[in-house]
């Protein structure tokens, strides 16, 4: 590094007149240049998977089955508590004053019943609330933005990136198009596979 007084990049054999090559690259824009191509290459691995990956996003937004689940099992208690309660209503119906014992086990059912309705309500509620999930379209362009916010320069994205890396970044000289200018060429070599330790 070296140069500039925004950062850069240029040959270590250039000052000593070792190397020819004076071309110079910005720090900021070779860090996110090569972020970007990195992030670029891994979406388009991923591009294969979007509709799983928006399947997965509903299900972990919406839980209607599991919620479903919940709901049927409160109801199954709900069953039980009512059963229980005219069970005991039934027993002692032609007493005009039944004991303290079963006053305090109505009262008991009661108050377990009408938890279980709350807890029914509520689930009723979070079912009902509609979340939106994003289109094909909108969650390819989400992945696009991310993109963006990889970069060698950020302390989040660089050691993930960094570890893709085979072998170090090489800046290889190149006639510009249409100029005798000459600019760098970063060329690299990244292992998908490592993301995965």
């Amino acid at each position: 590094m070296g140069g500039r007084n925004e950062g850069g990049y240029r040959c270590s054999g250039a000052r000593q007149k070792e190397c020819w090559n004076k071309a110079t690259s910005l720090r900021e824009l070779t860090h996110q240049e090569i972020g970007t191509a990195i992030s670029k290459e891994i979406l388009s691995t991923c591009s294969d998977q979007i509709d799983l990956l928006l399947e997965y996003a509903e299900l972990r937004m919406t839980c209607s089955a599991e919620i479903d689940v919940q709901l049927k099992e409160i109801n199954r208690k709900i069953a039980e508590v009512k059963k229980k309660e005219y069970k005991l209503v039934e027993l002692y119906l032609e007493d005009t004053e039944p004991p303290d014992s079963v006053k305090e086990k109505l009262s008991q059912l009661q108050s377990d019943k009408n938890a279980l309705l709350i807890s029914d309500k509520q689930l009723q509620v979070r079912k009902s609330l509609t979340v939106a999930i994003p289109s094909r379209d909108q969650f390819a362009e989400m992945l696009e933005e991310a993109v963006q916010q990889l970069s060698l320069n950020h302390k989040q994205t660089s050691p993930m990136l960094r570890q893709l890396l085979v072998s170090p970044i090489q800046a290889i000289p190149c006639q510009q198009f249409g100029s005798s200018k000459v600019v760098l060429r970063a060329e690299f070599t990244i292992q998908l596979s490592r993301l995965l330790r």
